[in-house]
């Protein structure tokens, strides 16, 4: 019998601050389903979920698997001063909005790389 490997966060991060200086855990939106790699996006209230169709206020990026019904949950992100690979990165957006993601990953010191 085969066994394949999940997504690991060494797949996708190719480089983070020391010491966990870039990851944080946050306050996750309820009813989100949010896989590890995904790129994310921060509401009103402060809490984290799935990024809409725009691209835009992207701001981090899950490092686990997270399922939220019916409460508020949490979970690993990486939120700033890292480089991380594209073709790793889950975005659930089309080519165009992906761009867009990107350059808000870049205000928060997050590079994307191909």
């Amino acid at each position: 019998m085969a066994v394949t490997e999940g997504k690991k966060v060494g797949d996708f991060v190719k480089y983070e601050g020391p010491m966990n200086f870039s990851r944080e855990v946050c306050v996750v939106a309820v009813n989100q389903t949010i896989v590890i790699g995904q790129v994310c996006m921060e509401n009103e209230a402060g809490e984290k979920l799935v990024l809409d169709a725009s691209g835009e206020l992207a701001d981090c990026v899950a490092l686990e698997n997270i399922t939220t019904a019916g409460a508020l949950g949490s979970g690993l992100f990486l939120v700033r001063h890292a480089i991380c690979r594209q073709g790793d990165l889950s975005y659930g957006l089309a080519a165009d909005a992906k761009a867009v993601a990107d350059a808000y990953l870049k205000a928060v010191n997050i590079i994307v790389r191909t």
